[in-house]
């Protein structure tokens, strides 16, 4: 059986490659068709690579450097001048290469300098006293020249001169001095030049903590960071807030909050025919209202209710006392006298009582019956016994320091008596009797 037959050639070549009479000068595959020994087609393939390359490239030198390439020859050759090289080289692959250089040439370097006098500048071994600008040609290590722009710059010998700064809490002045508070003050330093400079400083510190005392005349009052929202405030005490100043210094505030407006309501009992208030006199009953300014320098209303009273008129009282009397103010009387007492009626107005006093002396002769009495306890908190022993058909007596009678009982036999005083505290006189005697006790309630 007769078949076709195939075959591949792999070739590297520098330029170009001449294959069954046909030059290929490009890398690629490429095919042609033979008859084999016995008749049928045979298709053969190239692959060819072609190694010679070309490239570009573009190179900047100083004025003063070389640019060294290589000749068809491989020879080293250099040049400064602008144009268009070719250096050949030979490839990895061992063909021959070239690249295609565009050569640019830069010009002279140059540069500036500025320098700083106060009276005068030495440059260059020439001395300045004025501005001005000085161009310096200069030769590098290289031997190639630099353009040098030199600036001279004089500034007086003293300056003077004023400035209003602001600052958050200090400030540091060009002597070095640190300030805390607002003032004005001379700041002596040294300009960039090396001069002396006075300079009048108007300096405003705005501290990051202060404290507020505020009276706040209406019902609510706002934190100064809340710009009238947020929760109001309705009740005196410290608050603490922080804002913002206008040097964008954040400052913590401590705030003293008073609330200085009130309303008052008063009821006076006046004993007298005329009763003068916040500078108006009134002689009759009634409500009274009063507006003004109170000392926190708020809107204060007022409000009086008056009532007129009268003094009490003169009264006498007739005390008879079994033995020595204790009147309420504790004074103690043994013998007949009297008493004038400057008290207070119920409206709170004056109220005169005269006391005329009888002192019976207390009879010493008691018989062994009417001895043997007793009352307890003694001080009491308001319930007596009285313990009579054997006595029979007693009257029992119990009055105050003035004489007013608070209890009485009659013709009492049993062994025992008992009572409550429900009067007020104080001292109590208990008298008991028969037809023959009596005695007289002091009793404290207390």
């Amino acid at each position: 059986m007769l078949s076709s037959t195939a075959g591949s050639i792999d070739v590297n070549a520098c330029n170009d490659f001449t294959w069954n009479g046909i030059t290929y000068d490009s890398t690629g595959s490429y095919t042609q068709t033979f008859t084999n020994a016995a008749g049928c087609d045979s298709v053969h393939t190239l692959n060819l690579t072609i190694g010679s390359t070309t490239s570009t490239d573009f190179v900047t030198i100083g004025a003063c450097d070389a640019f060294e390439y290589y000749d068809a020859n491989y020879d080293t050759l250099t040049t400064s001048t602008p144009g268009v090289y070719t250096s050949h080289f030979v490839a990895a692959n061992g063909c021959d290469s070239a690249m295609v250089v565009t050569l640019t040439v830069s010009p002279s370097a140059t540069g500036t300098a500025t320098y700083l006098g106060c009276d005068d500048v030495t440059y260059d071994g020439v001395v300045y006293t004025g501005d001005t600008t000085v161009f310096t040609t200069l030769t590098a290590a290289n031997g190639c020249d630099s353009v040098v722009t030199v600036t001279i710059d004089i500034n007086n010998a003293t300056s003077a001169g004023t400035a209003v700064i602001s600052e958050c809490n200090s400030y540091t002045a060009g002597d070095g001095t640190v300030y805390t508070t607002s003032q004005t003050f001379t700041d002596n330093a040294t300009n960039i030049y090396g001069c002396d400079s006075i300079t009048l400083v108007t300096l405003t510190i705005t501290n990051s903590q202060a404290t507020w005392d505020i009276v706040e005349c209406g019902t609510y009052y706002h934190l100064p960071s809340q710009n009238n929202v947020g929760d109001s405030i309705t009740t005196d005490g410290t608050y603490m807030d922080t804002i913002s100043g206008n040097l964008g210094c954040d400052s913590i505030i401590t705030i003293n909050l008073t609330f200085g407006a009130n309303s008052s309501t008063e009821d006076h009992t006046e004993c007298d025919a005329a009763y003068t208030w916040n500078g108006v006199t009134y002689t009759v009953d009634g409500t009274y209202d009063w507006t003004g300014t109170n000392a926190a320098g708020c809107d204060s209303v007022a409000t009086l209710n008056l009532t007129f009273a009268d003094h009490s008129p003169l009264t006498t009282e007739t005390v008879t006392s079994a033995g020595p009397w204790t009147d309420p103010n504790g004074d103690v009387f043994d013998a007949d006298t009297v008493i004038t007492y400057e008290l207070t009626n119920a409206a709170g107005c004056d109220s005169m009582v005269v006391v005329v006093l009888t002192v019976t002396p207390i009879v010493n002769d008691i018989n062994e019956t009417l001895a043997n009495v007793n009352i307890y306890p003694n001080p009491t908190s308001g319930n007596v016994t009285v313990d009579l022993g054997e006595l029979t058909n007693a009257n029992i007596r119990v009055a105050n320091l003035i004489g007013e009678v608070v209890h009485e009982a009659y013709r009492v036999s049993t062994p025992t008596y008992n009572f409550a005083i429900l009067e007020a505290a104080g001292i109590y006189f208990v008298e008991i009797s028969n037809e023959n005697n009596k005695e007289v006790f002091k009793l404290l309630v207390e």
